[in-house]
């Protein structure tokens, strides 16, 4: 099917309340002026007929939108970014595709994840494994699968967590229906993800980031493959219970106190970024999550022996897993 087909398809399967979600996170208020005035009182009803035209009069617009490309600068407002001869006028296929890729995608908070290069069947599963309907059922089950002590997930962990949690739920229904016992490993959930979902070397996570009333701003990575073959062996091969780079990544950013919470989530987005865009830590970054970890746990014992309470100090979890892929 076209990706015009596949939208179709998709909006008249999927849950209303899902696609005024995605609708609402997008910040369409101002979508619904001039000739699309009269769609918003539909789709508010759940008509997905209304739903569909409208997203065919965005698709019917001549130049590139923001609202399909999020990361678009027009010309007018960045004329030096255009090259001579650059075409400003969007195909019919990459409307329908950017409009499938958002409406398609999961939500969670105020983010937007979706899979690019693989096969429907991976969105799919995709959709369904992340509760696309439930972002609180995500996060419950997300902070139980790995025992996560932090507060605070911004996109690109958010991100993180959600493939390392996809990468779960595939590897636990790879290995339950395997007919052949045996040992199950990182070069057999590889294939199972290239067989089943068309997973390859290109394929890329989308993130789609921003409140209702922010700019929204789009991610490409397409490090998914090396990234779980460099840092989800073990997890895969069932010697770690969590993968490391979740649950340590967790553990050395949970602190106690506003400021340093604020400081600790800041940091931890930061080296989440760069593993997706580059496929290893930060160094510099990471030292400064550990020293951070190490001043504010010695604080607190400072003030727990003060007050005569019990002030164990306790290691972090998969510490040794973690820098053994360093």
């Amino acid at each position: 099917m076209s990706w015009k087909e596949m939208t179709k398809d998709y909006v008249m399967n999927a849950p209303i309340e899902s696609l005024r979600s995605i609708l609402g996170t997008m910040n369409a208020r101002n979508l619904f002026e001039g000739p699309r005035a009269g769609f918003k009182e539909s789709i508010d009803k759940g008509n997905r007929e209304a739903f569909y035209a409208f997203l065919e009069e965005l698709a019917g617009e001549e130049n590139y939108s923001t609202f399909l490309f999020p990361a678009i600068q027009q010309r007018e407002s960045a004329p030096n970014f255009y090259v001579p001869g650059e075409n400003d006028i969007a195909s019919e296929n990459e409307k329908w595709k950017s409009i499938y890729l958002i409406f398609s995608a999961v939500r969670v908070g105020n983010t937007l994840l979706n899979l690019d290069n693989v096969d429907d069947n991976a969105r799919k599963h995709w959709r369904q494994k992340l509760h696309s309907e439930n972002p609180a059922q995500f996060y419950s089950e997300v902070r139980t699968e790995f025992r996560l002590a932090s507060r605070g997930f911004g996109p690109f962990f958010t991100s993180l967590l959600a493939y390392g949690y996809f990468i779960a739920k595939v590897r636990d229904e790879e290995v339950k229906s395997r007919k052949i016992s045996g040992p199950y490993g990182l070069s057999e959930i590889i294939l199972d993800l290239n067989r089943d979902y068309g997973f390859n070397r290109n394929s890329t996570l989308i993130i789609i980031s921003g409140g209702p009333r922010e700019k929204k701003k789009m991610y490409y990575f397409s490090s998914l493959v090396p990234l779980l073959s460099r840092w989800f062996e073990g997890f895969i091969e069932g010697r770690e219970r969590t993968p490391a780079i979740l649950s340590f990544v967790d553990a050395i950013s949970a602190t106690e106190g506003k400021a340093t919470h604020d400081l600790a989530v800041d940091l931890r987005e930061k080296l989440s970024y760069y593993l997706f865009r580059y496929n290893r830590v930060n160094g510099e970054v990471l030292g400064k999550l550990v020293e951070l970890k190490v001043d504010t746990t010695l604080s607190s014992r400072g003030k727990r022996i003060k007050q005569g309470k019990a002030a164990k100090v306790y290691g972090l979890a998969s510490a040794k897993e973690f820098f053994s892929y360093l």
